[in-house]
Protein backbone atom coordinates (compact mmCIF):
# COMPACT_ATOMS: atom_id res chain seq x y z
CA UNK A 1 0.00 0.00 0.00
CA UNK A 2 1.81 3.07 -0.95
CA UNK A 3 0.95 6.85 0.14
CA UNK A 4 -0.69 9.55 -1.91
CA UNK A 5 1.75 12.41 -1.62
CA UNK A 6 1.35 16.19 -2.06
CA UNK A 7 4.28 16.65 -4.85
CA UNK A 8 2.51 19.38 -6.47
CA UNK A 9 4.66 22.03 -8.02
CA UNK A 10 2.00 24.62 -8.78
CA UNK A 11 -1.38 23.14 -6.87
CA UNK A 12 -4.77 24.04 -8.50
CA UNK A 13 -8.45 24.95 -7.01
CA UNK A 14 -10.41 21.51 -8.03
CA UNK A 15 -13.15 23.20 -9.30
CA UNK A 16 -15.48 20.27 -8.26
CA UNK A 17 -14.43 16.84 -6.67
CA UNK A 18 -14.38 13.78 -9.19
CA UNK A 19 -17.18 11.13 -8.12
CA UNK A 20 -16.30 7.59 -8.94
CA UNK A 21 -18.89 6.51 -11.65
CA UNK A 22 -20.09 2.24 -11.08
CA UNK A 23 -19.05 1.89 -14.89
CA UNK A 24 -15.50 3.30 -13.74
CA UNK A 25 -12.82 0.63 -13.87
CA UNK A 26 -11.05 0.51 -10.82
CA UNK A 27 -7.59 1.20 -11.54
CA UNK A 28 -4.88 2.01 -8.63
CA UNK A 29 -1.46 3.62 -8.67
CA UNK A 30 -0.70 7.34 -9.19
CA UNK A 31 -2.86 8.25 -12.10
CA UNK A 32 -5.36 5.74 -11.47
CA UNK A 33 -8.94 6.63 -11.32
CA UNK A 34 -10.10 5.23 -8.06
CA UNK A 35 -6.97 7.59 -6.88
CA UNK A 36 -8.44 10.78 -8.32
CA UNK A 37 -10.58 11.91 -5.47
CA UNK A 38 -7.73 11.79 -3.19
CA UNK A 39 -5.09 13.34 -5.67
CA UNK A 40 -8.33 16.73 -6.24
CA UNK A 41 -8.27 16.94 -2.37
CA UNK A 42 -4.82 16.94 -1.86
CA UNK A 43 -4.09 19.43 -4.78
CA UNK A 44 -7.14 21.69 -2.86
CA UNK A 45 -5.10 21.16 0.73
CA UNK A 46 -2.43 22.11 -0.58
CA UNK A 47 -3.44 25.24 -2.64
CA UNK A 48 -5.11 26.24 0.53
CA UNK A 49 -2.25 25.77 2.44
CA UNK A 50 0.17 27.88 0.14
CA UNK A 51 -2.79 30.82 -0.27
CA UNK A 52 -3.03 31.18 3.40
CA UNK A 53 0.70 31.69 4.29
CA UNK A 54 0.47 34.11 1.29
CA UNK A 55 -2.21 36.23 2.30
CA UNK A 56 -1.35 35.36 6.40
CA UNK A 57 -0.86 39.20 8.05
CA UNK A 58 2.44 40.22 10.13
CA UNK A 59 2.09 41.64 13.19
CA UNK A 60 0.80 45.42 13.61
CA UNK A 61 2.72 48.25 13.74
CA UNK A 62 2.23 52.46 13.93
CA UNK A 63 2.99 52.28 9.78
CA UNK A 64 1.31 48.58 8.63
CA UNK A 65 -1.75 47.05 9.14
CA UNK A 66 -1.57 43.49 10.72
CA UNK A 67 -2.52 41.56 13.76
CA UNK A 68 -2.35 43.26 17.09
CA UNK A 69 -3.19 41.75 20.69
CA UNK A 70 -5.38 43.46 22.56
CA UNK A 71 -5.27 44.69 26.14
CA UNK A 72 -7.49 46.65 28.63
CA UNK A 73 -4.19 48.71 30.58
CA UNK A 74 -4.32 51.77 31.14
CA UNK A 75 -0.48 53.03 32.01
CA UNK A 76 0.99 50.89 29.14
CA UNK A 77 3.46 52.68 26.16
CA UNK A 78 3.50 49.57 24.46
CA UNK A 79 3.39 50.71 20.41
CA UNK A 80 2.26 46.63 19.55
CA UNK A 81 -0.74 46.36 22.18
CA UNK A 82 -4.12 48.16 21.22
CA UNK A 83 -6.28 49.08 23.64
CA UNK A 84 -10.10 47.93 24.56
CA UNK A 85 -13.07 49.95 24.82
CA UNK A 86 -12.39 49.20 28.85
CA UNK A 87 -8.93 50.62 28.82
CA UNK A 88 -10.22 54.04 26.68
CA UNK A 89 -13.22 54.38 28.89
CA UNK A 90 -10.76 54.05 32.31
CA UNK A 91 -8.75 56.92 30.66
CA UNK A 92 -11.47 59.03 29.74
CA UNK A 93 -13.07 59.16 32.98
CA UNK A 94 -9.57 59.64 34.76
CA UNK A 95 -9.72 62.55 32.31
CA UNK A 96 -12.91 63.88 33.18
CA UNK A 97 -12.82 63.29 36.82
CA UNK A 98 -9.01 65.02 36.97
CA UNK A 99 -10.64 67.96 34.64
CA UNK A 100 -13.54 68.07 37.14
CA UNK A 101 -11.02 68.24 40.36
CA UNK A 102 -9.25 70.78 38.55
CA UNK A 103 -12.25 73.07 37.86
CA UNK A 104 -13.43 72.31 41.71
CA UNK A 105 -10.19 73.76 42.83
CA UNK A 106 -9.64 76.64 40.74
CA UNK A 107 -13.19 77.98 41.78
CA UNK A 108 -12.40 77.17 45.58
CA UNK A 109 -8.97 79.39 45.30
CA UNK A 110 -10.90 82.35 43.53
CA UNK A 111 -13.31 82.45 45.73
CA UNK A 112 -10.87 82.22 48.60
CA UNK A 113 -9.19 84.71 46.89
CA UNK A 114 -11.91 87.68 46.70
CA UNK A 115 -13.73 86.54 49.63
CA UNK A 116 -14.03 89.36 52.42
CA UNK A 117 -15.31 86.73 55.12
CA UNK A 118 -13.89 86.81 58.24
CA UNK A 119 -10.28 83.91 58.45
CA UNK A 120 -11.55 81.29 61.18
CA UNK A 121 -11.22 80.88 64.79
CA UNK A 122 -8.77 82.95 66.51
CA UNK A 123 -8.01 85.31 63.46
CA UNK A 124 -9.95 88.97 63.37
CA UNK A 125 -8.34 89.68 60.38
CA UNK A 126 -10.05 89.41 56.70
CA UNK A 127 -9.11 86.67 54.40
CA UNK A 128 -8.56 89.70 51.75
CA UNK A 129 -5.88 90.86 53.99
CA UNK A 130 -3.48 87.90 53.88
CA UNK A 131 -0.50 89.07 52.52
CA UNK A 132 1.09 85.45 50.84
CA UNK A 133 -1.93 84.73 49.77
CA UNK A 134 -0.84 84.62 46.30
CA UNK A 135 2.25 82.98 46.61
CA UNK A 136 0.13 80.32 48.26
CA UNK A 137 -2.38 80.31 45.89
CA UNK A 138 0.42 79.95 42.76
CA UNK A 139 2.13 77.15 45.29
CA UNK A 140 -1.07 74.68 45.30
CA UNK A 141 -1.69 75.68 41.39
CA UNK A 142 2.16 75.11 40.62
CA UNK A 143 1.62 71.76 42.22
CA UNK A 144 -1.93 70.81 40.55
CA UNK A 145 -0.15 71.41 36.73
CA UNK A 146 3.05 69.74 38.06
CA UNK A 147 3.30 68.19 34.70
CA UNK A 148 5.72 65.25 33.96
CA UNK A 149 6.77 64.79 30.24
CA UNK A 150 7.72 61.56 29.17
CA UNK A 151 10.50 60.51 25.98
CA UNK A 152 7.05 59.01 24.62
CA UNK A 153 5.47 62.30 24.35
CA UNK A 154 2.57 61.84 26.49
CA UNK A 155 2.70 64.69 29.31
CA UNK A 156 0.63 63.64 32.98
CA UNK A 157 -0.60 65.91 35.16
CA UNK A 158 -0.43 65.53 39.40
CA UNK A 159 -3.87 65.03 38.77
CA UNK A 160 -3.98 62.12 36.48
CA UNK A 161 -5.12 63.76 33.31
CA UNK A 162 -3.16 62.90 30.44
CA UNK A 163 -2.21 65.27 27.50
CA UNK A 164 -0.26 63.98 24.25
Amino acid sequence: MANITEELNNPQWAEGIYQLETTDPVLGGPNGIANRQAKELAARTQYLKKKQEEDKPGAASTTKAGIVQLSSVTDSNSEELAATPKAVKAAYDKAVESAGNASTLAADLQRKANCDEVAPKAHTHRAAEITDLSATIEAVVGRLFASDKSVSGYQKMAGGLIFE
